[in-house]
């Protein structure tokens, strides 16, 4: 399969299924994925972006390999869609100790921007989430900030809200 000329046309959820389902089954094609997720064509990055995150979550030893450069992309993404299934995908792994204060700090600024989309306000609170629980002294800030927010919220990043802060509280 040549993934970049497969994601092309029309984004559908059975075209990323597809290029997952390929990945999975020839795991050497994650580079071919992964240069399209970094290409600097704004579609390109875009429409790889959903495969992505969905190996993130479902196969993120995959994904690993890419985890410096992901996180260093988040300096300049081409689209909403590249942060959006990057801080996804960080939900569902151990950030690397030498990590950890790039990303809490990253998904800290996203939490409380209010020009960030929900959905990345809600991954970062996961991801933020699992790295205070290893850091206890970043709790109760943790928590603030997402209370800041909380009335404002829509239904799904209240939901989250509230289960973070239990998790957080325990």
């Amino acid at each position: 399969m040549n993934i970049r000329k497969h994601l092309t046309g029309q984004q559908t959820k059975r075209k990323s299924m597809d290029v997952v389902e390929y990945v999975v089954a020839e795991p050497s094609a994650i580079e071919e994925l992964m240069e399209c997720f970094f290409d600097d064509e704004f579609r390109v990055c875009q429409y790889a972006a959903w495969p992505v995150g969905i190996l993130g979550e479902k196969h993120p030893e995959i994904i690993l390999p890419y985890l410096h450069k992901m996180i260093s992309n988040l300096d300049n993404p081409k689209h909403d869609a590249v942060v959006r299934n990057t801080i996804r995908t960080l939900q569902y792994i151990d950030v690397p100790e030498e990590l950890e204060g790039e990303v809490y700090d990253r998904c800290f600024n996203y939490l409380v921007s209010p020009g960030s989309p929900v959905a990345v306000k809600v991954f970062s609170m996961s991801v933020l989430a699992k790295i205070a629980m290893k850091i206890p002294e970043l709790k109760e800030e943790l928590i603030i900030a997402i209370e800041d927010y909380k009335p404002m919220g829509t239904a799904g990043y209240q939901s989250r809200a509230r289960r973070v802060i239990k998790m957080l509280q325990s």
